[in-house]
């Protein structure tokens, strides 16, 4: 239990002190409004999910069709050969 305590005890020492970084900024951001900074993460993570799915499809739809049309070649030319 000590252990948790010098964590909280190290992070309330630091967050006393002014942010020397960006990281410092967010942390004390989403310390102070986890909810909000929580449900924008999410709505982020979400989007981008959404946005890999979608071009995902979109990429192998363009491979299918390239594929039949591979296919249709060799059938137009093995009729030519016949």
């Amino acid at each position: 239990m000590s252990n948790k305590d010098d964590v909280v005890a190290k992070l309330r020492a630091r967050m006393a002190q002014p942010p020397k970084d960006w990281v410092d900024v967010v942390m004390v951001k989403v310390l102070k409004d986890p909810v909000y900074y929580g449900v924008l993460g999410f709505s982020v993570f979400f989007a981008l999910a959404t946005m890999a799915l979608f071009a995902t499809k979109i990429l192998l739809n363009q491979i299918a069709i390239k594929e039949k049309q591979k296919k249709r070649q060799v059938k137009k030319e093995k009729k030519k050969e016949q």
